[in-house]
């Protein structure tokens, strides 16, 4: 066989060009996608059967299936993670008085309470306007909502009188629960 030489090479592939035209870039790059392809099916079919030998030979005991245990269920009520209504003053006061530091203490705030005696929680909504810029309006939030675990924004409406406008008006109702310290019994009909 005659040796290979670089003369031979780029006359090959001109011929080549000359036969193909410019389709033969494409026509090459094609031919070794397939070829590499071809590579990767070849590896992944030898490693899934090596794969599949291990598995077989692997003992029984590996492969039972471990069935969960239930845990013993308690007769007694899970405790809630909010506080209890003893601290409802003090979380309440902790509020005011991050509205206080902000800048933000409303004119006027109005309270309500939703009492859930089946799940033996009550829940104190206050609802309060603010007229800020929106970066502060997310600041308090984060602040308001850092006083207690049980302190979260139950509703906030954001009102701006045009898109450019950098003040908005924001109504937050900011609700506390907590447990209720005397359990009551609920209504039976």
């Amino acid at each position: 066989m005659e040796r290979l030489n670089q003369a031979r090479l780029m006359w090959a592939f001109h011929r080549a060009y000359l036969r193909c035209g410019p389709a033969l870039p494409a026509i090459v790059l094609g031919l070794g996608a397939m070829l590499a392809l071809a590579v990767m099916l070849a590896a992944s079919a030898l490693r899934l059967h090596r794969l599949e030998g291990r598995l077989a030979h692997a003992p029984a005991a590996a492969s039972t299936i471990v069935e969960p245990q239930s845990a013993p269920v308690s007769a007694a009520p899970v405790a809630l993670p909010l506080p209890s209504e003893t601290r409802r003053f003090e979380i309440t006061r902790k509020v005011l008085q991050t509205l206080e530091d902000d800048g933000f203490a409303p004119p006027q705030i109005r309270f309500r309470f939703e009492h859930a005696g089946d799940a033996g929680v009550t829940r104190q909504i206050a609802v309060f306007a603010v007229d800020t810029d929106w970066s502060d309006v997310a600041r308090l939030l984060a602040d308001l909502q850092a006083v207690d675990r049980a302190v979260y924004i139950a509703r906030l409406k954001v009102v701006r009188d045009t898109v450019a406008d950098a003040r908005v008006a924001a109504e937050i109702q900011l609700a506390v629960a907590w447990r209720d310290d005397v359990a009551t019994e609920p209504k039976k009909p």
